[in-house]
């Protein structure tokens, strides 16, 4: 007997057995007659059952025509009464099920089978595992009668929750066929992590809400709080629903046909202008107002129509889509059955036609179109008379056709197409386009073809019910097997096609003129999409107990379940667990209960597995209280309920076996090798295993009252709070320089989750043709997170989500629109006002002005932050009545939301006008915007521009809109055919309606429906419909049935872990997978290309290269920089702080776990080997981390393990000498152990002692320069524990070191072979040009021996492609922005080897060459021919120079070898269209772009890439030894090694000796160390500029104070130039900022923030 039963049981036989019955005729002896009350007659007897054959006790049964005469059934169901005759009538009634009258007749015998009545009042609730009398629940628990899910003309389920159910929240995001299913939660959302969605059961079985039509619900119950859904354990952690679908019941076949058909069109769409207002606003807006982007003359074509091919005015919304959809629902309901088998067999249809257009000239269908047919089979079938098997069979078919061109891009493609580009088609039928790669939004939605989704499922339930009365009343046993399985492929059928380009008018014939552009395919393709499918298999058990003592009902539970679910992962997803419930209620009124679940599930550890989770709960029936007697009348029932409970959450979030730690196998790889032909995939660790991972849990509290009035007013308010601890997140506060890949996660976060809900009922049967109804609900829930792992110093602030609800909308806070009163008369900001850094260069009146929420006087990104409101409601509600006459009925239902936001915009085309002319739509309500005319701040738009203004349209709070609405959900009016006309046609009732959905909506947002999850409102629309339909019940019926088989499962059930994951002690075990981790180590030494220039920024940072500044908009953000946007606050590219300390770690981990492997060919001189170069590359990455940020935590040789305490991880900085110290013993030692060159070709490019002794020199020399030697800025900059982190004091013996450390590495080089790079002339002699040019494309092994640290992975930027992309022209596919500064031009020296100032230099500025110059050299790059350099008429500021300069800078008139010409560099030239992509300051970068490379065509030569090389390390030690030693042998030694540069540049040498100005072959240098140095840096400027040191140069020589173009204004040539007058000026064409703070990289503020033992860089403060 289920619960609700045994319940209603229980109460009755309460009142038939005690004093104060309200049946005082019975007698206290159950089915006993009174004989004093009753007359002598016929005695007969009876069994009274449910359909389930379960005996009912306490049933009333009485003769009709006598008042007061009647008795109850006993335990067993029976009764005996004495009645007058035949002719008199019985009637047997019972709470929960429909009172029946029977004639007595010739008959002493009756079994009699109840019929439940689920339209009494909802007086039966189905709860966890069973069912209660409504009355005796005390647990959170709402019911829905099914027919109020039967409305809409919609697939999903879901959809028909909102409004419906008090504490049921759920929005439906998009219309979509088949894509339209709402989200929902149980009273909001409580955790940040996992899942959020309730538990959905369908006859017990865990299943999708949306799968089941809703003409196969018997009864449709929520449970809400801990001690309604405890029952269900980890699957219940975020509420249940429990559906039960429709079962056969004795008597004679019953069917039910129900067919509706509705007519829908959207809800609101966005409402644009046309094109001809959209022209006129464009050219309003633009600033140039004699270049205005459309004349008058075609404004007015396009208003009056003059010719729609050539003047289009296009709403694209509607050329994508039809005026209205369609669907058809069908339900066929067939039930009865006999005291031996019971069956229910519901068979559906629903199909639906979208909205999306399609072209009916093609001879297929690209339409939208959704056909579902569900179907349903419960068969109950009495083996015994205590024994009943249950079979369900359901499932569905479902096939989506839709066009091939996703919907969500279809609707953006409308709104960013403009309206006057192009018509959807011309006239001719061609289809048009702008380019090549532009999308015609109605030929993407028509002519692609269309895709094709088949889903099916297939649902299994077998149950075995067994009454054992036999061993005690009341106790039952039940055994579930279910097995669902549900599939869904794809299939594609594509097709391109045919587009031309844009007619530019008509002939004289009148054909448009306009050409094909893209050809496309003459028939549909045909692809399989995949296919997917997963299985869910489920086993329970159950023993019930219920039982009624006097006054004392009990009633018991005890269930083991299991379950497994496969989705194709490694292995199925196990749960297992037990679950026991005992309910105790004294004399009807008392009640208490108590749950518990102790579940198992394989996302834990062994150990951790299983987590027990109880519930109490208590209630108490006021209006059963005898003192309550006298307001009986009234009130009919009045109920106080408190429960409190734990529940718990497997679906956490994060990776699956989250405890065990992973690998990542496909991690940064490397290459080795002369072409990089070893090449290792990346082996490191994955994410780090959590030990003690366990269970999200949640504490639940609810109260509760429900209060009854006259039967006919209900009202039932609930207040929750609900807990959530040990919610699985990734800590967000662990130290970077712990090295951990990903950051571990742990049970840390905590939600508060509280709220309130009430449901209010009104029902009246007025007289026998009135009855009116009301009904109306109301939820309000809001969550806090209480824990987020955020710094101290975040939380409370306004980036600190800590206090704040999950999902807060983040973005900038907006004060007001800027007004004139906020500039100065040069039009810049007032002083005070803050300067506005997050979008336009530069802000004007009506432009948003945002607020400085860290007071640092500058608006950045640092200034983002939580700016309040969520997009999820905390406010639902639902409100409707329905009235009835005689056989009409009218029924309607509002449904609404409140506090709900959402941020619009956020894209550079929504701000009416912004798209660049050609892109976006204008909306209508684009007159109430901001003008000079109208300089309101009461406006919808900001200032209107003619390009994108991220200034304006930026996530902030002026953006953040009140999304709350009320809509008419439903609307429904019926008429019943009279019973006469009925019987007539066989029937048993016929009724006609006709229904409205989502008629009409309130809102304070009318751009679009409020509810759609866009943020333009271009989004497939939700839809309003029209719905007829016909419910006819009829008299015929056949009926089938199904069988099934259940199994058992084992103790060992959640045992099984993955054995497709590889461990860390695999990996080292096998050779190639420990080069793989090797490999992974490798991969952050940095790419010269890429990463020097834009990643990393040490390019753009110094006074070599220059970037277009424009280009900071694409990707180049380091531009900001030089420019003072550069805060603690601006994230770097680079991020070594995060990153290195990453393979640092794995350095470490590869070093104490590589060992021999004898059987693989790895013995342990290789492992010696792969030691050291681990060591060295954990020294190398320290190094670079030290060399950006100065001091910096540093605990070398430190694995923090995965159980550490977060206090141990927050080192603080060190001394810069103790690390400096520490490193070059680390990078010396592991030289040691290294070959200097790689006798295998194989192995070039793993690291040799040479590479260690390079960096090791590099690293000392930094170390021994002023800005950390003796320099007196850092006195004072100290770290936490009070040490100074800087030496201040003066050491000449560091550069002693340095000089020591150069010396060793050019012994070792040279001792091995490596030697300057050099080519030879015609004559036998040094060639500077060809040496210096092909130094970059010539590899080792064919004798560049200048390379000392090759680069040789292969990526995406393998030889230097992206800085090559830059330099080439726009011609060749290139940027054509990527110059050289003009200070950089000015250092070459002259062709004598002397700088361009000195007096004898012979440099001449201005005027052109006259002749051609030549030299002995097999060059040609100077005019295409060889020998020479410059051709005749060349300015003169470029003539007579040295050779380096030529093979570094393109200049105006240089020879441009791709396009066999000259570089044209004045303004709209072939090289300089004046955007950003053009020379901003007349020259392009030459050095390492190979001549014939073309981006256009993707031709690139192959080059070995090199960060260090020989000629470098000359200067190095040159500049060491002229420091360490202040005498003439020191600076002869160091004019050594600088001659050695100098020979081969093709230059003078220089001496210390006295020689004649003219000397064919010398410079006199002063003889002392001020000279040479002046000497050393020079030449370090030109020979190794544009390679990544110059940044590191100026920073350790602490001069960029001292450098104009580092702090000041650049010059150049004059970009804006059209001819050699205007370009060949000194022009200014950018300002930098410099300040002393960017010496050092800052530590980023969330750094500093979640480690307090960390002090700022210097100055950053």
């Amino acid at each position: 007997m289920d619960l609700k039963k045994a319940l209603f049981v229980c109460l009755l036989f309460y009142y038939g057995t005690s004093a104060n019955s309200a049946l005082p005729e019975h007698s206290s002896m159950s089915g006993k007659t009174n004989m004093s009350e009753q007359a002598k007659g016929i005695r007969i007897s009876g069994t009274i059952t449910d359909k389930d054959k379960n005996p009912l006790p306490g049933v009333n049964v009485r003769v009709l025509e006598q008042t007061g005469t009647g008795v109850i059934t006993d335990m067993d169901g029976h009764f005996y009464l004495n009645v007058p005759g035949k002719n008199s009538v019985i009637e047997i009634s019972y709470i929960g099920f429909k009172t029946q009258q029977i004639k007595v007749g010739s008959k002493i015998n009756f079994d009699v089978i109840l019929e439940e009545d689920i339209e009494a009042l909802d007086e039966v609730v189905v709860t966890g595992y069973g069912s209660q009398k409504k009355m005796s629940v005390i647990g959170s628990i709402e019911t829905l009668q099914p027919k109020k899910l039967q409305v809409g003309a919609t697939r999903s389920l879901s959809n028909n929750l909102a409004g419906q159910i008090a504490g049921v929240i759920a929005v439906q995001r998009s219309g979509e066929p088949g894509y339209d299913s709402s989200n929902f939660w149980i009273r909001g959302i409580a955790s940040f992590s996992g899942g959020q969605s309730p538990l959905v059961l369908v006859d017990g079985i865990e299943r999708d809400l949306n799968n089941i039509d809703p003409a196969e619900i018997e009864s449709f119950s929520v449970l809400k709080d801990a001690s309604a859904s405890a029952m269900y354990g980890v699957r219940g952690a975020n509420g249940v629903i429990v559906i039960n679908t429709k079962r056969g019941k004795v008597g004679a076949p019953s069917v039910n046909l129900r067919v509706e058909h509705s007519i829908a069109e959207p809800t609101k769409l966005p409402d644009f202008i046309g094109a001809a207002d959209h022209m006129a606003l464009i050219n309003e807006i633009t600033e140039n107002k004699s270049r205005l982007p459309f004349s008058q003359e075609q404004i007015d074509r396009t208003r009056y129509g003059y010719d729609r091919d050539l003047y289009p005015d296009v709403n694209w919304l509607d050329e994508i889509t039809k005026d209205y959809a369609y669907s058809t629902r069908a339900n066929l309901t067939v039930s009865g059955g006999s005291d031996f088998l019971r069956y229910s067999l519901v068979g559906s249809y629903f199909g639906e036609k979208g909205i999306m257009e399609t072209d009916k000239s093609l001879p297929y269908d690209t339409g939208t179109k959704l056909t579902r047919y569900n179907m349903r089979a419960n068969v109950d079938l009495d083996v015994t008379k205590t024994t009943v098997l249950r079979l369900n069979v359901g499932g569905f078919l479902q096939t989506h056709r839709k066009q091939a061109f996703s919907t969500d891009d279809a609707f953006d493609r409308a709104f960013i197409t403009s309206p006057f580009v192009y018509p959807a088609r011309y006239s001719d039928g061609t289809i048009p386009i702008m380019a090549i790669n532009d999308v015609n939004p109605w030929a993407a939605v028509t002519q692609q073809g269309y895709d094709v989704v088949t889903a099916s499922q297939i649902q299994s339930l077998f149950a075995i019910e067994q009454n054992l009365k036999m061993i005690t009343p009341g106790l039952k046993a039940k055994v579930t097997f279910s097995f669902d399985r549900w599939n869904q492929s794809s299939i594609t059928r594509g097709k391109d096609a045919t587009y031309h380009s844009i007619a530019t008018g008509r002939d004289i014939e009148g054909n448009l003129i306009h050409s094909v552009l893209k050809y496309g395919d003459d028939s549909l393709g045909h692809g399989n999409k995949g296919e997917y499918g997963n299985s869910r298999v489920y086993f329970e058990g159950t023993l019930t107990y219920a039982h009624t003592f006097g006054k004392h009902d009990v009633d018991a539970l005890f269930l083991y379940n299991q379950q497994s679910y496969d989705n194709g992962s490694v292995q199925p997803y196990r749960k297992q667990g037990i679950a026991g419930r005992l309910s105790y209620t004294f004399d009807s009124r008392y009640v208490t209960e108590f749950n518990f679940g102790y579940n198992g599930s394989e996302n834990f550890a062994k150990g951790k597995r299983f987590g027990f989770f109880p519930s109490v709960a208590v209630g108490w029936l006021l209006s059963e209280e005898p003192f309550m007697d006298r307001f009986r009348n009234t009130l009919s029932k009045l109920k106080l309920r408190g429960s409190i409970g734990k529940v718990g959450n497997d679906d956490i979030g994060g990776r699956r076996f989250a405890y065990i730690t992973t690998l990542n196998t496909n991690a940064d790889k490397y290459n080795w090798g002369d072409t990089g032909q070893i090449g290792r995939t990346g082996i490191s660790e994955g994410e780090v295993g959590v030990e003690n991972l366990t269970w999200e849990t949640a504490l639940k509290m609810n109260l509760g009252f429900e209060l009854g009035l006259w039967n006919e007013l209900e009202l039932q308010v609930d207040v929750f709070k609900e807990k959530r601890t040990n919610i699985f997140m990734q800590r967000k506060i662990i130290p970077s320089q712990t090295g951990f890949l990903t950051n571990p996660w742990a049970n840390f976060g905590e939600v508060t989750n509280r709220g309130v809900e009430f449901s209010l009922n009104y029902n009246k049967q007025i007289n026998k043709d009135w009855f009116v109804g009301f009904r109306s609900n109301f939820t309000y829930a809001i969550n806090r997170v209480d824990e987020y792992d955020e710094p101290e110093t975040v939380k409370g602030t306004y980036r600190g989500l800590t206090g704040r609800s999950l999902n807060t909308l983040y973005g900038l806070q907006a004060e007001r629109l800027f007004t004139e009163d906020d500039f100065d008369a040069n039009g810049n900001l007032k002083f005070g006002i803050p300067t506005q850094d997050v979008g336009a260069s530069k802000v004007r009146p009506g432009d948003i002005k945002y607020i400085d929420m860290n007071g640092d006087g500058i608006i950045t990104d640092a200034d983002e932050g939580y700016i309040g409101g969520t997009v999820d409601p905390r406010i639902v509600y639902g409100f409707g009545g329905n009235v009835s006459y005689k056989n009409w009925d009218l029924n309607f239902f509002f449904q609404g939301t409140g506090d709900t936001y959402r941020v619009i915009g956020g894209t550079t085309y929504f701000i009416p006008g912004s798209g660049q002319t050609l892109q976006g739509n204008v909306y209508s309500n684009y007159n109430d915007r901001w003008t000079e005319e109208n300089p309101s701040q009461d406006v919808f738009w900001p200032r209107l521009t003619e390009e994108p203004n991220r200034q304006n349209y930026r996530n902030s709070t002026w953006w953040k809109k009140n999304m709350r609405f009320m809509r008419l959900k439903t609307l429904e009016l019926g008429y019943t055919l009279p019973q006469s006309v009925t019987d007539k046609i066989h029937s048993k009732a016929i009724r006609f309606y006709v229904s409205g959905n989502n008629l009409f909506c309130f809102s304070p947002f009318k751009l679009w429906d409020p509810e759609l999850n866009t943020n333009t409102g271009l989004r497939y629309p939700a839809m309003r419909s029209v719905m007829f339909g016909v419910d006819l019940k009829l008299k015929k019926y056949i009926v089938a049935g199904l069988i099934g088989i259940v199994s058992l499962g084992s103790c060992t059930y959640l045992d099984k872990e993955p054995d497709t994951e590889i461990d860390i002690d695999m990996v080292f075990e096998n050779k190639t997978k420990v080069e793989s981790w090797l490999a992974n180590v490798y991969s952050r030494i940095p790419n010269p290309g890429n990463d020097w220039l834009n990643t990393y920024g040490w390019e753009v940072f110094a006074d070599d290269l220059t970037a277009s500044a424009r280009w900071q908009q694409w990707d180049w953000p380091n531009i900001t920089k030089i420019f003072g946007g550069w805060t603690p606050n601006t994230q770097w590219a680079g991020n070594f702080w995060d990153g290195l300390p990453r393979k640092i770690r794995q350095a470490y981990i590869f070093i104490e776990r590589v060992h021999a492997l004898p059987d693989s060919d790895l013995p342990q001189r290789e492992v010696d080997y792969m030691k050291a170069e681990a060591r060295f590359l954990a020294a190398y990455y320290w190094w670079q981390l030290l060399e950006t940020y100065g001091p910096i935590p540093f605990r070398p040789n430190y694995i923090a393990p995965t159980d550490f305490t977060l206090s141990d991880l927050m080192v603080g900085q060190r001394p810069f000498d103790e690390i400096v110290s520490h490193l070059d013993n680390e990078m010396l030692e592991a030289s040691k152990q290294l070959p200097a060159v790689w006798q295998s070709v194989e192995k070039y490019g793993r690291i040799t002692s040479v590479m260690c002794l390079t960096v090791r020199a590099k690293m000392l020399l930094f170390a021994a320069s002023p800005l950390v030697n003796g320099n007196e800025w850092y006195i004072g900059h100290k770290n936490k524990e009070g040490e100074e982190l800087f030496n201040s004091t003066y050491s000449q013996e560091k550069w002693v070191k340095a000089a020591e450390a150069c010396k060793r590495l050019l012994d070792v080089a040279e001792q091995a072979g490596y030697r300057l790079y050099v080519e030879y002339n015609d004559e036998g002699e040094i060639d500077p040009f060809t040496s210096l040019e092909n130094l970059w494309f010539t590899k080792f092994q064919d004798g560049n021996k200048e390379i000392l640290f090759p680069y040789t992975k292969e990526d995406a930027y393998q030889s230097y492609q992206f800085y090559t992309n830059k330099a080439v022209t726009k011609e060749y596919g290139g940027g054509n922005g990527l110059g050289v500064y003009q200070g950089l031009v000015d250092a070459f020296f002259m062709k004598n080897g002397l700088p361009k100032d000195d007096d004898n230099s012979k440099y001449v500025e201005e005027g052109f060459s006259t002749e051609t110059e030549t030299r002995s050299t097999n060059w040609t790059g100077g005019t295409g021919q060889k020998g020479e350099i410059t051709a005749e008429g060349t300015y003169n500021m470029y003539c007579n120079r040295e050779p380096r300069f030529y093979t570094t800078v393109s200049y105006n008139g240089s020879w441009y070898a791709l396009a066999e010409r000259k570089f044209e560099f004045f303004k709209n030239q072939k090289d300089n269209d004046y955007t950003h992509d053009a020379p901003q300051n007349g020259y392009l970068v030459r050095k390492k772009v190979y001549s014939q490379d073309n981006p256009k065509n993707g031709s690139y030569k192959w080059r070995q890439m090199f960060l260090y090389r020989l000629a470098a390390s000359y200067l190095d030690y040159a500049e060491a030894v002229n420091e360490a030693y202040d005498n003439r042998a020191s600076r002869e030694d160091a004019l050594k090694y600088v001659n050695k540069v100098r020979e081969r540049a093709g230059v003078r040498q220089y001496t210390l000796d006295a020689v004649a100005a003219d000397d064919a072959k010398y410079i006199h240098v002063d003889d002392n160390q001020l000279a040479v140095r002046e000497a050393v840096r020079m030449e370090r400027r030109v020979e190794l500029c544009c390679e990544g040191s110059r940044w590191s140069d100026i920073r350790r020589w602490r001069i960029v104070e001292q450098l104009p173009e580092m702090c000041g204004d650049d010059y150049g040539m004059n970009f804006a130039g059209t001819n050699s007058q205007e370009f060949y000026k000194r022009t200014v064409f950018q300002t930098r900022v410099w300040k002393r703070a960017m010496y050092w990289f800052p530590v980023y503020i969330d750094e500093m923030n979640k480690n307090t033992n960390l002090v700022q860089a210097p100055f950053w403060n």
